[in-house]
């Protein structure tokens, strides 16, 4: 008796599952029984089409997190952040195109690294005003903290534009930016690792720390520039550096500048989708619509 209710009890609960649920499980095998399939008739087509879904995937989930973060942040639905994205992968095409196919496809357009070049040193003397200024202008004066800081920012916007002007010396040009990165990270990791053992920071630790510093920049910059294959890496950095550089100047110049006289974010939405337009706009003048290829 015992088992018979049991029994009766499990077919109770099978008969009371929903039909959506019965349906999603059944789809589900279904689905799985035809992948197993599949795998078994080829296994490197599998592995080819699951590389090719983890990256798709991974593209759509990191402009999901992106939107995310950008409304979560910001509090309007930016329409920009899909031609940020944008900029960065043209920008990997644009660095490497000249490497095409022996050059053919090739695309290098002066006004094009003028702009970058222009909107970095803008960005850079944004920057620097922002969290320099202030306390230059109170030991210096007012003219000359504005000199230098004119100065830095030119330098730098004509870096930009020397390094989009010759990729195809990327890692020979964009070398003494790596040096000088790793030599900062080096300086502060080695000097927050000395506080800890000790208390007593005096010149000579802090001129060892700055010459072990400049020691591995130096030696890191000098095999960047020694080694052609990390072209592709080092583009992948600058092309993160130019999206970033165009966001801020957006976000400083312009939406700032609305937030502040907006009342309503569909006034942000529109200004977004102007922006989102006007780039795609841009880059299809100077990419031309047509498919292309990337070493």
């Amino acid at each position: 008796m015992l088992g018979q209710s049991t029994g009766e009890s499990r077919i109770s609960a099978l008969t009371n599952i929903p039909a959506s649920r019965l349906l999603a499980v059944v789809l589900t095998l279904v689905a799985v029984a035809y992948i197993g399939w599949k795998v078994s008739q080829s296994t490197d087509q599998a592995l080819q089409f699951a590389f090719n879904g983890v990256s798709v995937g991974a593209i759509y989930a990191l402009l999901a997190m992106g939107f995310t973060l950008v409304y979560s942040t910001v509090w309007f639905f930016d329409l920009y952040y899909g031609a940020a994205a944008a900029i960065g992968a043209y920008g990997v095409f644009y660095l490497r195109s000249s490497e095409a196919l022996g050059g053919r496809y090739e695309v290098n357009e002066m006004a094009v690294n003028v702009g970058f070049a222009v909107v970095t040193a803008g960005v850079v003397a944004w920057v620097l005003h922002t969290g320099f200024y202030s306390r230059m202008r109170a030991r210096l004066g007012p003219a000359l903290p504005l000199a230098v800081i004119g100065a830095a920012s030119g330098a730098v916007g004509a870096y930009m534009g020397f390094l989009l002007s010759y990729p195809i010396h990327l890692h020979v040009i964009f070398a003494p930016t790596v040096g000088l990165g790793v030599m900062l990270v080096a300086i502060l990791t080695l000097r927050r690792g000395y506080r800890l053992v000790s208390d007593n920071e005096g010149v000579a630790a802090v001129a060892a720390i700055v010459v072990v510093g400049a020691v591995l920049g130096a030696w890191c910059g000098y095999l960047v520039s020694g080694e052609p294959g990390s072209k592709l890496y080092l583009s992948w950095a600058v092309s993160c550096l130019l999206a970033g550089v165009v966001a801020l100047a957006l976000y400083r110049g312009l939406y700032v500048y609305m937030r502040e006289r907006s009342r309503s974010p569909l006034i942000m939405l529109v200004a977004s989708l102007g922006i989102l337009l006007a780039i795609t706009a841009a880059t299809t003048i100077v990419f031309q619509s047509a498919p292309r290829p990337l070493p």
